[in-house]
């Protein structure tokens, strides 16, 4: 709730141990994610630096990962650069950065706005690419060759960082990689505040002074109990928010965030930097009971999106995802999210760059149902602590690191593609995409442009991403 810092002078002449990675950020589990309790502390603003034992040269790329887990958990060690560095040869260097989560990292209210900072977590991400900037040649890597990438809340928070101020000014990295970035709607102003006030209420605090002087354990209890108040209970009574959509995000603030993210790319409000991105064929699953029956559903749907119209709901369901197409309530549910949290964000992104980017030919795009395509599992192919995997296919696990080894490299992914592997085509072209799936990677045309998210994109005020 305060501004990061970069560095303080608390260590002691003691030398660190690099072997192990520092304690994650004070963090709570939303629905929808594995349960899981790391090391936390709230000095927790670390980077994980990995760079080849034999180095190419004394100046090399860099790629910075910026972890997801719905800006409530999450670290660097959950996204180990272990087999990209041992794939890329010596040629370049892997950054893990982490940022406060959760009611630390996000929480936003007028007295916040006023008191505090709002998008703490976006801003240590900021602070940890600009110390990349100023210090990492002194790990031999190369400043002006930097390349961000995170997948899930971590794609979304680089959406964000290629939104950083509508665009202005020298961006701390040379390209992206947003990985099924995670667009949930952004919580207005109403809704945050009511979730400010149940928190202070739970807290037994009158404001946000007294939140600062709680210990972290206090903090983390508050955290997980604002989750698991805010979604449907045993008995299907529901919360304030649809399951799979979580309390804690990136709001617009007005500064770092000036606008709603579909808005701001199609207005070219951001960093015009080669990108790559990607999303998965069935994204909306794990974040959907696929037992939710149609009385439940018209409620849901309400939670998703900020107070829809009648007429809104009726080009939804009838026209955009009619029941007939889908064996149950729950798969009609999960592609309306998929495609609202995740799929048509790439499509923004896509196109935007497209059209606004200095180097259009620079854009990438694909989809993967490789796996069973469910949110996430295309990371089992690219990030591993074992230089071996094991990874669900290992030729795929190659093709895929090799592509994004070479798009850090020369900013484009076909140069240094494993041998054999298909080329990848441009999305400006011909908005042509590669389709990966267990058994082959072909070259299709993006299913994303259409009349689905061509709706959401005509909602902001809706859809609220």
């Amino acid at each position: 709730m305060a501004l990061p810092i970069e560095s303080h002078n608390n260590y002691t002449s003691e030398p660190l141990d690099a072997t192990k990675f520092g304690p994650s950020c004070p963090q709570a589990r939303p629905q929808a994610l594995p349960t899981y309790q790391p090391e936390q502390s709230e000095d927790c603003l670390l980077l994980n630096v990995q760079v080849p034992h034999n180095p190419a040269s004394s100046s090399l790329p860099v790629f910075v990962e910026i972890h997801g887990g719905g800006y409530t958990a999450g670290n660097a060690e959950g996204v180990p650069g272990d087999a990209l560095v041992h794939r890329a040869n010596g040629t370049m260097i892997f950054v893990g950065i982490q940022y406060r989560l959760g009611l630390l990292g996000f929480l936003a209210s007028a007295e916040v706005r006023d008191n505090g900072i709002l998008n703490a977590g976006l801003l240590d991400q900021r602070m940890a690419l600009e110390w990349v900037q100023r210090h990492i040649s002194a790990f031999g890597g190369d400043p002006d060759r930097v390349t961000i990438d995170g997948a899930s809340a971590g794609g979304g928070s680089v959406s964000y960082q290629l939104m950083a101020y509508g665009g202005a000014g020298v961006a701390p990295f040379r390209a992206a990689i947003p990985e099924l970035p995670w667009w949930q709607p952004l919580k207005n102003e109403t809704l945050s505040q009511t979730n400010y006030e149940r928190i202070l209420g739970n807290a037994s605090c009158t404001d946000l002074e007294c939140l600062r002087r709680l210990p972290s354990d206090q903090i983390i209890t508050l955290t997980q109990n604002s989750i698991r108040n805010s979604y449907p209970d045993a008995e299907g009574n529901f919360g304030q928010y649809a399951t799979g959509d979580f309390v804690f995000g990136p709001i617009v603030d007005g500064s770092f965030i000036k606008g709603l993210p579909t808005a701001e790319f199609k207005a070219g409000h951001f960093y015009h930097v080669p990108i790559l991105t990607n999303h998965e064929s069935a994204e909306g699953v794990i974040f959907t009971d696929m037992n939710e029956t149609q009385a439940e559903l018209p409620g849901d749907l309400d939670r998703i999106f900020n107070t829809p119209s009648k007429d809104f709901l009726a080009t939804l369901l009838n026209d955009l995802y009619p029941s007939n197409e889908y064996a149950s309530v729950g798969e009609q549910r999960a592609a309306i999210f998929g495609n609202l949290y995740v799929d048509c964000g790439t499509l923004a992104i896509a196109s935007s760059a497209s059209q606004w980017g200095n180097n259009q030919s620079a854009i990438f795009k694909f989809n993967s149902s490789a796996d069973g395509g469910l949110h996430g599992t295309i990371g089992a192919y690219v990030y591993s602590a074992d230089i071996n995997g094991p990874y669900p296919n290992a030729t795929l696990a190659a093709i895929l690191q090799s592509y994004y080894i070479s798009f850090t490299k020369y900013l484009d992914p076909n140069p240094g593609r494993l041998e054999g592997a298909p080329f990848f085509p441009s999305y400006s072209e011909a908005q042509q995409i590669l389709q990966i799936s267990d058994t082959d990677i072909v070259v299709g045309a993006d299913a994303d442009r259409g009349a689905r998210c061509y709706f959401y994109e005509a909602n902001p005020h809706t859809t609220r991403n």
